[in-house]
């Protein structure tokens, strides 16, 4: 990450793709193979979400930060987390909130 910022060259260059999961056997289909995965879909970068609830897709759920989304393919707010442009009395989540720190770890100690 650090040359590629640094412009010098790399084997690799740091990106991260998600292919839905539905696509990816089209896309082997189109190809007849699916060693394109590997180029694309490698874990160049490392990242797990963080900031929004599981649930059931189109399913309208509060995140952590108090606003009222609609889950689905793009997950769109119906309720913001604020009803006054104010921070006052705001309860910011804290971070174990925000992401399974157990999750990450688990995931981490597994790529070394």
């Amino acid at each position: 990450m650090l040359a590629t910022i640094r412009f010098e060259k790399t084997d690799k260059i740091p990106l991260w793709i998600h292919v839905d999961g539905e696509l990816a056997p089209r896309i082997d289909q189109y190809y007849g193979t699916d060693a394109w995965r590997e180029k694309i879909m490698g874990s160049h970068i490392f990242g797990m979400g963080c900031g929004w609830p599981n649930g059931v897709p189109d399913e309208i759920v509060r995140d952590q930060f108090g606003a009222v989304v609609q889950l689905g393919n793009i997950p769109h707010l119906v309720e913001p987390a604020l009803k006054k442009p104010t921070l006052n009395g705001y309860r910011w989540p804290e971070p174990e909130e925000l992401v399974d720190v157990n999750a990450f770890r688990s995931a981490m100690e597994a790529r070394q």
